[in-house]
């Protein structure tokens, strides 16, 4: 015996008489902790094709076991037919025990030596921290034809501190061990189906079946952690924490590991706070850098369930029909409230809502990290209603769109229309939807009306370039009190309707003196304020009255290099906006939220033509 190998086993020795909870790696580790809700995540894989360093691939993963003083993996290929030990750190295949190794072993005590039977098909494996021993077991494989040998082999150390095949016990036809691990304080253990079996290897006893409750049907990797504490894996890819005091699995312990990426849970290693389990995966193509692969997994505390959804559509006329996307992190159960006394309990459901109103919508979610909430509001406008909008071209073409999933808005009638001739300028709708105002160039308001609605009274006292292409957008007041016509210089001039009076006067809109830069205008729906849009997509605020100026938009498009923005139009102050440029594609903007997706909008690519959009009130 070398001086090397004397110290080995010196110091195993000595930590092994110390060893209490803890578990003894190449630097001590605390043992397994007690998070409140436990979860597990994906620290990093260790490839066996090939091993880390070298061309040796695993030709399968089966049995495993930690070596704490030489912080190595000992893990078995029952289709290669050999033995490999791993660098935990590095996962460099470290050296290999061939078959041939264990068919030459003895018996403990004599005899013949091991045949191919008892080398066939390596499953099972434990270490023994306290002998310094390592056992792999042997047993029926593959659906072969027998007979079969079941057999445990011990590994010890030779004088180099290289495990070496030691010996065998020959076991009991259909012992078949696929599992094995050593408990502290008891010994070796191993196990098949929903039993396991307490091992004398000395001699060659088999204890009486413990029966393992809530672990499924068939184990495939055992770890004792500590004497009280026993991980299986099964062939349900689940890693399952299992209480020694009545063998029954811990509520709250039981991990689904397919979402990994395992395919096989074949082993499981215990080392602290950390599990490694081993893929036996053998449907992988042989060339797959995938194929069995060891899964380093933290154990933690779950993150919290967070409660997430999106309407596909939240407003529009009845009946209306939203489906709900859930976007919810970690939830496993669902519990909807559509605000109109019906639910859900499914993950993504439909409603149809039939009656008119606002309803809050609330999504309850739980799952392993607890519960949460969500909410969204669904506005339910009247049968019939008309929502979403107009494109206005320069020929003083009206073209509707759709806003949601709202039906197309009815044409309209009157305006102006100049073929060949770019003198429209903007486009602006009454406040209850029916009709509205075409401007041209001069500053000309001509009425129109939506669908059969005739068009509205003429315009008064509005301003007038007699031969100027100068006014750029038009703007009404929600409650028909005239409105506002917003010239190439960004100054607002007001107009009234009919025999009405003139609304307040507009002020804090920028002016550009000799410039051509404004574009489009637009009012609020409550008329406290709008705001002028500018030929590069910038949104300016203005005040109506004595109001306060609106809040500043955000989400914004800007015009790039020969695209120009051309007009402007806002829903209410939750709902943002649009903006829409020459070539008539409509942006969202938002103002507390982003204005909805549209649909069906007139386009001219690559052709500056159109003018202006406008929305209806019910939008």
């Amino acid at each position: 015996m070398t001086r090397t190998h004397r110290r080995v086993l010196a110091t195993i020795a000595t930590l092994a008489m110390a060893i209490g909870t803890t578990t003894i790696g190449a630097t001590s580790a605390p043992a397994l902790t007690n998070p409140a809700i436990p979860w597990l995540r994906l620290d990093h894989t260790i490839t066996s094709q090939p091993w880390a360093g070298g061309t040796t691939k695993a030709s399968d993963l089966e049995g495993s076991a930690f070596l704490p003083f030489d912080d190595q993996f000992v893990i078995a290929d029952d289709q290669g037919k050999r033995v490999y030990f791993v660098d935990r750190s590095t996962g460099a295949l470290v050296r290999t025990v061939a078959q041939s190794a264990f068919t030459a072993a003895l018996p403990l005590g004599g005899g013949a030596p091991a045949d191919l039977n008892r080398s066939d098909a390596f499953r099972g494996v434990a270490y023994d921290v306290f002998s310094d021993s390592i056992y792999v077991f042997s047993g029926n494989c593959c659906g072969l034809v027998g007979p079969f040998e079941p057999t445990v082999f011990r590994l010890k150390r030779d004088p180099t501190s290289q495990f070496q095949v030691e010996s065998y016990q020959a076991l009991p036809e259909g012992t078949d061990a696929l599992a094995a691990s050593v408990r502290r304080g008891t010994g070796l253990y191993f196990g098949r189906g929903t039993k396991i079996k307490t091992y004398d290897y000395a001699t060659n006893t088999i204890g009486p079946d413990i029966k393992l409750v809530g672990t499924g049907n068939a184990i495939l990797g055992m770890d004792f952690v500590d004497p009280s504490t026993l991980m299986v894996t099964n062939d349900a890819g689940q890693l399952i924490r299992v209480s020694t005091a009545d063998w029954t699995a811990v509520s709250g312990w039981t991990f689904d590991l397919t979402g990994f990426g395992i395919g096989v849970a074949q082993s499981v290693m215990a080392i602290g706070d950390q599990f490694y389990v081993s893929d036996g995966d053998d449907t992988h193509p042989s060339n797959d850098p995938t194929r069995h692969r060891v899964y380093a997994l933290n154990l933690g505390e779950a993150p919290p369930v967070s409660a997430a959804f999106t309407p596909h559509v939240t407003r529009g006329p009845a009946p209306l029909v939203v489906w709900f996307i859930d976007h919810s992190v970690r939830a496993t159960a669902y519990s909807w409230n559509f605000g109109d006394g019906t639910g859900s309990t499914l993950a993504n459901p439909a409603h149809i809502y039939t009656n008119a109103g606002t309803y809050n919508v609330t999504l309850h979610v739980t799952g392993v990290g607890g519960a949460s909430d969500a909410s969204a509001p669904i506005t339910v406008l009247p049968a019939g209603t008309a929502t979403g909008g107009y494109t206005l071209d320069g020929f003083g073409g009206v073209h509707p769109f759709r806003v949601d999933i709202a039906s197309t808005p009815p044409a309209t009638t009157g305006g102006g229309y100049w073929p060949g001739w770019d003198i429209a300028r903007g486009l602006a709708l009454t406040g209850d939807g029916q009709g509205g105002y075409m401007l041209d160039g001069f500053g000309g308001l001509h009425p129109i009306g939506v669908g059969s609605n005739p068009a509205p009274a003429a315009t008064m006292d509005g301003p007038y370039w007699l031969g100027w292409d100068a006014a750029r957008g038009v703007a009404l007041m929600p409650n028909g009190n005239g409105g506002y016509v917003v010239d190439l210089f960004g100054g607002i001039h007001r107009f009234r309707i009919g025999t009405g009076p003139l609304p307040p006067a507009a002020t804090g809109a920028p002016y550009w003196s000799g410039q051509n830069q404004a574009r489009g205008i637009a009012v609020l729906p409550d008329g406290s304020g709008g705001y002028v849009v500018d030929r590069d997509g910038n949104l300016h605020a203005f005040s109506i009255g004595t109001s306060g100026a609106p809040p500043s938009p955000t989400g914004v498009w800007n015009a790039p290099p020969g695209q120009e923005a051309q007009g402007v139009a806002v829903l209410d102050p939750s709902r943002g906006g649009f903006t829409v440029d020459g070539f008539g594609v409509i942006h969202r903007f938002t103002i507390g939220g982003l204005a909805p997706p549209t649909s069906g909008n007139a386009t001219w690519t690559g052709w500056n033509i159109a003018r202006d959009l406008a929305v209806l009130p019910g939008s």
